[in-house]
């Protein structure tokens, strides 16, 4: 049995313009509040779609996926084009934004979201704005065009892309796909996995347990590869490195065309 809540709640004048600016800046006059939640399977699947925004996921001990968030707008005439679909099953969530296409109809929607722990998050996107994952225990794929993406307490495989902004992951555990245009990299894996980390313009930072194998290929255009373990047949001084840690293990494929590259001992 499917369970919806939607609560609206519109503010425009003083309040409005405040908390549209702190978010959007001043092209967001109005605003509107909504509230819906499904139950689901700990592990189901939510894909979402958002056209401008931020989006905060979070996992939690309930089979329940929460939805939460903000539609801004120019006018309150043009909120009424903004809207917030979702489709929901017992075993996955759907969230999608839909808007006029038109620049003079533009919105934004900002998403908080609570999952349980074990649900995929199997597309995760934006086009403006930043993505933060937090306290999850599946795979996450997420895509901004524009922001910062921060994964904080992750188990399994992740995703990352974004076309400006940093990325930074802290306390993973699983392989990771790292890709920004420009920014810099930072990833903190609690245990060593294959990490993939790419990026245009910014440093390189991958913090590994001390005891880690693993199988290194280093490369910045521009720049030096620093490592704080021993590297077999590798000079971990040069600008090109391709060696062994310790026992080997995963490969650590870390690329960056101007910026250096950074494995430390956590």
């Amino acid at each position: 049995m499917r369970r919806a809540i939607a609560l609206f709640g519109l503010g425009v004048g003083t309040l409005a313009v405040a908390g549209c600016a702190a978010v959007f800046g001043d092209w967001y006059q109005a605003e509107e509040a909504f509230h819906y939640q499904y139950p689901i399977s700990a592990g189901g699947t939510l894909e979402l779609e958002n056209r401008d925004g931020p989006v905060e996921i979070s996992g939690w001990d309930r089979n329940e996926v929460d939805i939460s968030g903000t539609k801004y707008a120019s006018t309150t005439e043009r909120l009424k084009d903004i809207r917030v679909d979702v489709k929901a099953t017992s075993s996955s969530v759907s969230i999608r934004t839909v808007r006029p296409d038109s620049l003079w109809e533009r919105g934004s929607v900002r998403y908080i979201i609570r999952v349980p722990r074990g649900v995929e998050l199997t597309r995760v996107e934006t086009s403006n704005g930043p993505i933060d994952v937090e306290g999850t225990d599946a795979s996450a794929h997420l895509h901004t065009s524009n922001g910062p993406v921060r994964v904080t307490d992750v188990s399994g495989e992740i995703e990352v892309e974004t076309s400006n902004g940093p990325v930074r992951v802290a306390n993973a555990s699983g392989p990771a796909k790292l890709r920004t245009s420009n920014g810099p990299i930072d990833l903190m894996e609690d245990s060593v996995h294959e990490v993939h980390a790419r990026t245009s313009n910014g440093p390189i930072t991958l913090h590994i347990p001390s005891d880690a194998g693993a199988v290194l290929r280093a490369h910045t255009s521009n720049g030096s590869v620093h490592s704080d373990f021993d590297i077999r047949t590798g000079d971990p001084d040069s600008n090109d490195v391709a060696g062994t840690i310790g026992r080997g293990g995963p490969v650590l494929d870390l690329s960056t065309s101007n910026g250096p590259i950074q494995l430390l001992k956590r």
